[in-house]
């Protein structure tokens, strides 16, 4: 179709998010995603020890904090996990019977999926996007079967066929003083690694948590403040550094400008062309470079994370389009980055973003690797540029 010679073509809106824009947006969140999948997270519960001493569980408060003296408590390492990561997947064909559903007053029978699948996660297809996980917490020792949505209850999970149920990441467990918070007395800055309550909790006081947090950090370029330290030994909870009531150290740095290692930045780079893609319209195939940069403690990590990004040569990935996320108010955090369902999972992760709000798919065409050095023996920098084919 040839369009309005007076006219932009394919550009609705200058505010909108265009290819570069959208393709560090979506590389960032399919790295976070993906690492999840291949266990780029840790699990951390009460009274837990760190690698090398300390109470790794234990949170430190934070003094200067703009919610007032005693209101935010901050973990050891940023970057908790908020995307749900306990689902049932389905190892062969097989039906999904009933999940009962104990919700107060009384028993919500829900029976909305048919059957499954190889690999498909249970998911209800009412759109009410139900999903059901089963496991036990580890500290409590509470078996739970729960489902994600604006309902909350224990219940049962009835299943035939071969399926297999993740371990996963846990949802944040807040302790004050060894007795576990209301839900409804704070919430969790998942980026920052942080928890502010309604109400000042005393400095005296013993705060702990169980959650998950990435072992790899990623940043969009343009989300990364300018004013930015990189900090070494992130893991030493050992460390009088992070001893909660210290005031003192590399913690009392806002966890906006700290970079834990080993981190990710993606960057659209200086390199792109477009050509015409078919006769009879005004499609362009356009190719785009994505710049993958990591800096790590360790050559081991460098060299990992730098043969990860260059497997992914020839893959499909699918894009979400950000700006129908936020017109239907989608958004998998919130401005305070908390999650959108206060005290639940929320169901929404990158692989069911890019299914609901779909914009385009992204073959990535080449991998190039153009820096690979040490700055000193504790810090190792990688680069790899990717180039990445899309239709506009």
């Amino acid at each position: 179709m040839i369009t309005d010679a007076s006219k932009f073509k394919s550009i609705s809106n200058i505010a909108a998010p265009l290819l570069m824009n959208e393709l560090e947006s979506n590389f960032k969140s399919y790295i976070d995603w993906a690492m999840l999948n291949i266990g780029g997270y840790s699990n951390v519960l009460k009274d837990d020890t760190g690698p090398y001493g300390g109470d790794f569980s234990a949170l430190k408060m934070v003094p200067n904090s703009e919610y007032g003296y005693g209101k935010e408590w901050a973990g050891i390492r940023k970057d908790w996990v908020y995307e749900d990561f306990r689902h049932v997947v389905m190892t062969g064909t097989g039906m999904f019977l009933s999940f009962n559903l104990s919700a107060g007053t009384g028993v919500c029978d829900i029976s909305g999926y048919a059957s499954g699948h190889m690999g498909d996660v249970l998911v209800f297809s009412d759109n009410i996007k139900y999903i059901c996980k089963s496991f036990t917490h580890p500290t409590t020792g509470t078996s739970y079967a729960s489902v994600v949505a604006n309902k909350t209850g224990i219940g049962t999970l009835n299943l035939s066929g071969n399926y297999e149920l993740s371990n996963g990441t846990y949802d944040p467990i807040i302790y004050v003083d060894n007795t576990i918070a209301a839900k409804d007395s704070y919430y969790v800055n998942y980026p920052l690694g942080t928890v502010v309550f309604n109400n000042a909790v005393a400095d005296s006081s013993s705060v702990q948590a169980d959650y998950s947090y990435r072992l790899i950090q990623t940043y969009k370029a343009d989300d990364v403040p300018w004013w930015q330290e990189i900090q070494f030994n992130s893991l030493r909870s050992d460390s009088v550094q992070f001893t909660p009531n210290s005031g003192q150290g590399d913690w009392l740095v806002g966890g906006e400008h700290r970079l834990q290692l080993p981190i990710i930045v993606v960057e659209a780079a200086q390199r792109g062309d477009g050509r015409p893609y078919e006769m009879g319209n005004e499609a362009v195939w356009a190719t785009q470079d994505i710049i993958i940069s990591t800096i790590t403690e360790d050559r081991y990590m460098r060299n990992n994370i730098v043969d990860t990004m260059r497997a992914q040569l020839n893959k499909v990935l699918r894009l979400y389009d950000s700006s129908a996320i936020a017109q239907n108010d989608a958004f998998l955090l919130d401005y305070r980055g908390a999650t959108l369902l206060t005290g639940l999972v929320d169901a929404r992760n990158y692989s069911t973003l890019t299914r609901d709000y779909y914009w385009q798919n992204c073959f990535i065409a080449r991998a190039n690797i153009f820096e690979i050095y040490p700055v000193h023996p504790k810090l190792f920098v990688g680069a790899i540029r990717l180039t990445c084919e899309s239709v506009l």
